[in-house]
């Protein structure tokens, strides 16, 4: 019988048509995930309200020597300066047949414009170096830009470089120690607060910055975000007269959908003044009665939110990755003392897998610097439901929605590509493509599972809790079966 030859993994700093994708993109063992990372991050921030600042200091540079850490798997050098140590490293792991795989023409994919990337001409450029110089109009794409990122493995190497380096040293993982009143202030007000006309050149006329629900998937935009509004009103059994309280309101599309279609007494809660202006304006604007009789507005932070009287449900929509793995088991607390007894919580979070992978951290990185600052707390499943069931919630229904996610940003590309020459005229080339990468490479993200969105439906874990009731909202009468 022949002997098989062992299988040699190469990490996904290079990439090559003929090695399969299993070994293409394998994951990191369990004991280097996040989880760990996380772990040294947490007792450190324990240690540090304790007053062993000595001993609090010592876990966070073992987190940062966790990263280190990864070198087994992903050489520092073949990160930093993967034009020199590309060849280097594929003969490193013994395959010199791969060594064309990364000295290629990417004239076939992008356009060098600026003479300080000519060395990309020939070889793969890092993605992070790529994105800066495409923000910068410095390098173009053949075709749009979600087709390029498809097939990025072609051209490009997910690595990081040393801008992104000093970002996640010095911004990044700081960052995710504090998460008071003013940071938050000022990253959440930064990113919301950039203009109403801006956010609807790609939300559309229903302005939910959240993901929508496909049954088809041929459906419109608008009609798979009505159609998330309407399952969600269903999974947490609203009812007329109910109180609700939503956290994070956004432009208030929720909230005006629960007070007209279900006669919801509904408040949403907003850090951003400026959503909070626009819902007003259209709420004064449609004349509904419904909606003005039933509905009050809260511009305030959500550690301030109205805890008495209790609330029936309450609800958050894709805003609690703002909270901060710092802030989360303080903000499930005071969302469960706002909560009356037999009241529901819809916790809808932005999640990652846990066995990641580069392109999961290079976009990742993009991400936080870009556009969501601070959205630390965009986690796998298991690590959200845990912090629930650690503060005596129950998780009545999980429902993973990564998939309609993909299709809900993919209609906002098209939008956003559709009203280029408005967005150009009014926020410039650079706030064009910026939002131009993070809504193309969202959409290959969502779609390859990278990263994904979770509806959670939870309610107290009291023993007097009408857990069957609960069930039979959320999935309607189920049909009679005979023998």
């Amino acid at each position: 019988m022949p002997s098989r030859s062992p299988k040699i993994y190469i990490p996904s700093l290079w990439h090559d048509a003929n090695v399969p994708t299993a070994e293409k993109r394998f994951p990191l063992p369990v004991h280097l995930q996040w989880r760990t990372f996380v772990a040294l991050e947490g007792g450190s921030i324990v240690l540090s309200y304790l007053g062993f600042s000595f001993f609090s200091w010592l876990l966070f540079f073992a987190a940062i020597g966790l990263v280190v850490s990864w070198t087994r798997y992903w050489q520092w050098g073949h990160a930093l300066w993967p034009e020199q140590f590309q060849a280097d490293a594929v003969t490193r792991a013994g395959r010199w047949d791969l060594i064309e795989s990364v000295i290629v023409d990417t004239s076939r994919f992008i356009t060098i414009k600026s003479p300080e990337f000519e060395r990309y001409k020939n070889r793969k450029i890092p993605m992070h170096t790529f994105i800066e110089a495409y923000r910068a109009g410095k390098i173009d794409v053949k075709g749009d830009l979600l087709t390029a990122l498809e097939s990025h493995t072609e051209w490009g190497i997910d690595c990081i470089n040393w801008e992104y380096m000093h970002f996640l040293v010095f911004c990044y993982i700081p960052e995710t120690f504090f998460h008071n009143r003013g940071q938050d202030h000022e990253q959440v007000t930064q990113h919301y607060n950039t203009g109403n006309d801006f956010f609807g050149r790609f939300l559309g006329p229903r302005m939910v910055y959240t993901s929508g629900y496909y049954h088809t998937g041929d459906e419109t935009l608008e009609v798979a975000q009505d159609q998330k509004m309407a399952l969600v009103a269903k999974k947490i059994g609203l009812t007329e007269g109910q109180r609700l309280l939503d956290l994070g309101c956004g432009w208030g599309t929720w909230v005006r959908w629960v007070a007209r279609e279900n006669g919801v007494k509904a408040s949403g809660l907003s850090i951003s003044a400026e959503q909070l202006a626009f819902a007003k304006k259209t709420v004064a604007d449609n004349a509904n009665k419904r909606e003005q009789e039933n509905i009050t507005w809260l511009l305030r932070d959500y550690r301030d939110m109205p805890r008495e009287p209790r609330w029936d449900r309450i609800t958050c929509f894709e805003m609690a990755e703002h909270v901060g793995i710092r802030r989360f088991r303080e903000f499930l607390r005071l969302v469960y003392d706002a909560l009356d007894d037999d009241g529901v919580f819809y916790l809808q979070i932005a999640g990652l897998r846990e066995c990641w992978q580069y392109e999961d951290a290079s976009w990742g990185l993009f991400m936080d610097r870009y556009i969501f600052r601070g959205a630390d707390a965009s986690l796998p499943l298991n690590w959200v439901t845990s912090q629930c069931e650690s503060e005596n919630f129950e998780v009545s229904h999980v429902e993973t929605i990564g998939a309609h996610y993909s299709k809900t940003i993919e209609a906002w590309y098209k939008n956003w590509l559709g009203n280029k020459e408005a967005v150009l005229s009014d926020a410039g080339l650079e706030a064009f493509r910026t939002y131009e990468i993070f809504l193309a490479w969202s959409t290959r993200i969502a779609r390859i599972g990278s990263s994904t969105c979770f509806q959670i439906v939870l309610h107290k874990n009291l023993d007097n809790f009408d857990r069957f009731k609960l069930g039979q909202n959320r999935l309607g009468a189920a049909p009679v079966c005979t023998e």
